[in-house]
């Protein structure tokens, strides 16, 4: 989920907490010395427990079955113009948390260019799907191997 929301985090100056699901009380002591106003929780309550949402001040969850229904979530809430320069098309991590790489690596370069980061595994989710075919984008970057049919099936979405 970080990788989802990394590029969106860079370019906004957001930043991330990466927390156990129950939180952890420095989580807690960062968020009331900084003052946070709004976060968003990526992530459903298995990753993010509803006890931690209730510590928040204004959160707004972002989250889907998987890691592709929550990338594809977060591109629908911070990519909102039908038009982007640029999108990165990399492994999701669900067959080895090492494939994240990918996404990690081009996260600051996405930031820059206010590219979203799409992250697939074997095929495109639905969810993606759809929200792809909302937008339109003027390059499409694969980012290393081993998505070569998805990032075909994407390419094809704007042809």
């Amino acid at each position: 989920d970080a990788t989802s929301i990394a590029s969106v985090s860079a370019n906004k100056n957001m930043p991330i907490l990466l927390l156990p699901a129950n939180g952890t009380d420095i989580y807690d002591k960062y968020i009331k010395e900084n003052d946070i106003k709004k976060s968003y929780i990526i992530g459903q309550t298995n990753a993010i427990s509803k006890d931690v949402e209730n510590k928040l001040d204004n959160p707004e969850r972002i989250g889907g079955i998987d890691r592709n229904e929550t990338n594809a979530k977060i591109i629908s809430k911070f990519y909102t113009t039908d038009k982007v320069n640029n999108m990165f098309v990399c492994k999701n991590g669900m067959k080895e948390e090492s494939h994240l790489i990918d996404a990690l690596s081009v996260g600051s370069l996405a930031a820059k260019q206010n590219a979203p980061v799409v992250i697939v595994g074997e095929n495109l989710g639905s969810a993606q799907r759809e929200v792809l075919k909302s937008k339109s984008a003027k390059t499409i970057t694969q980012v290393g191997g081993g998505c070569d049919k998805v990032f075909n099936e994407i390419e094809k979405l704007y042809k």
